[in-house]
């Protein structure tokens, strides 16, 4: 299983954007909306134990991804991930929840693909990320190459976020889904 390493790193929008301008990163794809909806079993099974199953809309793309429990190394958060497309994302819903998976929740978020065009960073995936909460940058890579990264576009390791999306929204006091304004429940009743 691979092991993912990120950071997120907190800001203005249009101070995210200047620092990804001051490199010289340009958008790999389009601004495209993330649905994400978290499936667990009855008592919270894979939450409790620290780990996630999502199925990712992205676009018209479907995602599967399950993420293993997380631990700070080398300064960014690491974790093991498996991560494969999906034909067909009602079936593979359905699927799931034959198998006793339920969806715990769902979060969303807009997000912008970048790639780092510095020597010695190339590796590194960056995200623009439009919450309910706020926009992020997230890094994603070489945790070497992630640390040249985030200086280059003007952070220190003190600003590094490796909290996730939905732990940063209940630490601020949100509950439930994380939503945008009007986006319709995508749980089954």
């Amino acid at each position: 299983m691979a092991i993912e390493y990120e950071v997120k790193l907190a800001g203005e929008r249009a101070a995210l954007l200047a620092a990804l301008d001051r490199i010289g990163a340009a958008p790999v794809g389009e601004r495209l909306l993330e649905d994400d909806l978290v499936l667990d079993r009855a008592g919270d099974e894979l939450a409790n134990s620290g780990r996630l199953l999502r199925l990712r809309r992205r676009g018209e793309e479907f995602l599967l991804t399950f993420k293993g429990p997380y631990e700070q190394g080398l300064g960014v958060k690491a974790r093991p991930e498996v991560q494969t497309p999906v034909a067909d994302g009602a079936a593979m819903r359905s699927l799931l929840e034959e198998l006793g998976y339920r969806v715990a929740l769902r979060y969303q978020k807009y997000r912008t693909l970048y790639r780092c065009p510095l020597s010695g960073c190339e590796g590194v995936a960056l995200s623009l990320d439009e919450t309910p909460i706020g926009d992020f940058l997230e890094l994603e890579g070489d945790p070497e190459q992630i640390h040249r990264c985030a200086a280059a576009l003007g952070f220190s390791r003190r600003a590094y976020e490796t909290r996730s999306y939905l732990e940063i929204y209940r630490s601020r006091g949100g509950t439930g889904d994380m939503l945008f304004d009007g986006a319709a429940d995508g749980r089954r009743r």
